[in-house]
């Protein structure tokens, strides 16, 4: 005959299998009773996860082991279709930063109210868009840089873009799958922009150099020089007394290797020389003018600097 499992059995079975964390809902699924929950609990074997966070549970020991926290926020969502989103799903996918809260997304119903958690109810999460990662379900990498797209500034998703890029966990052709899933969500508008910006959609070196020029005047700089040879070639732009040049960056004709290695080549020889190189891109150009300004203005700051 088999032997029926004990009620420790059933709780270290799950929380094995959870980075530490057992739901009241699991456990009385599985056929222990409330009584036997609750002794257990005041016997110092289950441990609240944290304030707040009511039916969810670490076995055994107090401290949270990682992944706890955000398996028990998807353990709050019993038994719903949920998937870990936004900063939750970025930092596991590697390309962003751990955030205090909790990031998560739960098809209809209510969605968990807990100090902690930041949870988002939507109609539909295909399941081409969430994947297993680590243990615990999580969107793909593309369904969560639209949903950062809509609530991030342009500059950190860029910033994940290009971690996520480097890792390969991404695709442009996964990104625009999503975006023409999302139709007309949240999201999609500042998501294609990106890509349109990063593909050199409506970029050309004039428009580039224009904008470039008008905000050092607005902002009282001074204006670099169009088009002059400095060290036999033609440069985009150059400030000359402060022997800075300037460069614009497009994805289309600067990130294939043999012209990222003629661009290192060029600085090389440009600084061997005494002079700077900076570099703009279009992106940078269009949604962090002021981050533009900024360098430009320390870099002129040094050059003169070092001329006195």
């Amino acid at each position: 005959m088999l032997r029926r499992r004990t009620a420790d059995e059933v709780i270290a079975e799950l929380a094995a299998a959870q980075h530490g964390v057992v739901a009241r809902w699991q456990l009385l699924e599985r056929g222990l009773s409330a009584g036997e929950i609750v002794r257990r609990r005041r016997g110092a074997r289950l441990h609240p996860v944290r304030p707040g966070w009511a039916g969810v549970y670490l076995a055994g020991h107090p401290v949270a082991p990682e992944l706890a926290l955000e398996t028990a926020a998807l353990l709050l969502c019993r038994g719903r279709s949920s998937a870990l989103g936004r900063w939750s799903a970025a930092a596991i996918h590697g390309f962003g930063d751990q955030r205090p809260a909790v990031h998560l997304l739960q098809v209809g119903g209510t969605a968990p109210a807990a100090d902690g958690i930041r949870a988002s109810v939507v109609a539909e999460l295909p399941g081409w868009q969430v994947v297993r990662r680590r243990g615990v379900w999580v969107t793909t990498p593309a369904r969560t840089f639209l949903d950062l797209s809509a609530v991030a500034p342009v500059g950190d998703v860029e910033r994940c873009l290009d971690r996520a890029r480097i890792a390969r966990v991404v695709t442009d052709a996964e990104l625009e799958r999503v975006l023409a899933w999302a139709g007309t969500r949240r999201g999609v508008r500042p998501l294609a922009n990106l890509l349109a910006n990063e593909r050199d959609g409506g970029y050309s070196r004039s428009r580039a150099e224009r904008r470039l020029r008008r905000l050092m005047t607005e902002a009282g700089l001074p204006v670099p020089v169009r088009n002059g040879t400095i060290a036999g070639r033609e440069r985009d732009l150059a400030w000359c007394q402060a022997r800075t040049v300037v460069e614009f960056d497009g994805r289309r004709f600067h990130l294939t290797p043999a012209q990222w290695e003629r661009d290192r080549d060029r600085d090389g020889e440009l600084l061997a020389r005494g002079w700077r190189t900076f570099r703009v891109t279009w992106t940078m150009l269009c949604h962090r003018p002021y981050e533009v300004v900024a360098r430009a203005a320390a870099i002129l700051a040094l050059a003169e600097a070092e001329r006195s």
